[in-house]
């Protein structure tokens, strides 16, 4: 808005000096002119100095009511025509200045002001108070032009204002569409932070549950040797403890025989552990399945998935076996026995 009246002040300003000079040499100079065009040119410099050090409202404000007066000045003085003075279309072009520089309210009032002198002045007429002294025909020419050019050039500031406020406004939806894109993606990510944060979080939790609940069955294990002297009850209430608190499909323990050949199973929690004792399941050590090769390594052995380890016996009472484990049971570099847990999932 301040551009816009910047450039509007300087081209009323120069339009005006022009027509001193044509007036001038056309001879159409009188005092009432003389007065009116010397007292807008100062009126108009001084908004011009108001303007120029920020008073856009205030600079605004002496336009509009200057403008006015000098319309009303023009119409009525001495070589005014009235209504009928071509000036009197000047009341449009304050009235369009007015809504640009201050809004609606302002180009309302200026409208009711220019409305109420309009009718003043035919009233003046046609009571006979008012003469109208019509201007020759190159003092008409004279004033049309400097409304045309005036008219003209608000013209072409409201445009430029507008196509830059067009320009400005498509660049700020850009970079606010810019802006939102980049929320959305650091949303996402942070969402996805939160997310794998969440699942890490509740991974450790039941890892660390999980952990708790096996040191508690390693604390029941360890009881309950210290307190079953019995092994026909110590060993399978190892096996039934140690199946349920890790949740192993079977779980079974087996004993060296005498002469250390065979590994015998003595113990085991699952149906089909059942009917490996029932016909006295052994396996031979370091030929037969994992049992047998830990055994005879004094190691444990681990078989992630069974169906790619070539040491692995395939037993028919445990065809739900997937993955297996077998831990040596030593008396300081001795091997008595075999702890032999197996279950349905691979990389258990």
């Amino acid at each position: 808005l301040a551009r816009i009246l910047n450039y509007l002040l300087l081209i009323i300003i120069l339009l005006i000096s022009a027509m001193f000079v044509i007036l001038g040499i056309t001879s159409g100079l009188n005092a009432t002119i003389i007065l009116t065009l010397t007292a807008l040119l100062i009126a108009l410099s001084a908004g011009w100095l108001i303007l120029k050090r920020g008073y856009l409202t205030a600079a605004s404000i002496g336009v509009l009511i200057f403008g006015l007066a000098s319309i009303i000045n023009l119409i009525s003085g001495e070589a005014g025509e009235g209504v009928r003075d071509p000036a009197i279309y000047g009341f449009i072009i304050v009235i369009i200045i007015a809504n640009v520089l201050l809004g609606w309210l302002a180009s309302v009032l200026v409208t009711l002001a220019s409305v109420v002198s309009l009718w003043y002045f035919v009233f003046l007429e046609t009571s006979g108070r008012f003469t109208p002294q019509y201007a020759t025909v190159d003092q008409y020419a004279i004033i049309v032009t400097f409304l045309i050019v005036i008219g003209a050039s608000l013209l072409y500031l409201l445009d430029t204002g507008l196509r830059n406020s067009t320009r400005s406004a498509r660049a700020n939806a850009h970079r606010l569409e810019l802006s939102n894109q980049e929320l959305q993606d650091l949303k996402v990510d942070l969402e996805k932070r939160v997310a794998e944060r969440t699942e890490e979080l509740e991974r450790s939790s039941a890892q660390i549950q999980k952990r708790a609940a096996q040191l508690e069955a390693i604390a029941d294990v360890a009881s309950s040797v210290a307190s079953l002297q019995d092994v026909d009850q110590l060993l399978p209430y190892i096996t039934k403890t140690v199946s349920e608190r890790f949740g192993f499909y079977h779980t079974g323990i087996f004993l060296l025989s005498k002469d250390k050949e065979y590994a015998v199973l003595q113990a085991a929690n699952s149906e089909g552990g059942q009917a490996m004792l029932a016909r006295d399941h052994q396996l031979r050590v370091g030929h037969e399945g994992i049992v047998g090769s830990a055994v005879d390594q004094k190691t444990a052995r681990i078989a992630l998935n069974v169906g790619s380890d070539a040491t692995y016996f395939d037993n028919p009472d445990l065809p739900n076996t997937h993955s297996e484990m077998a831990l040596p049971l030593m008396i300081g570099n001795e091997v008595i026995g075999i702890l032999d847990v197996q279950s349905e999932e691979t990389n258990a």
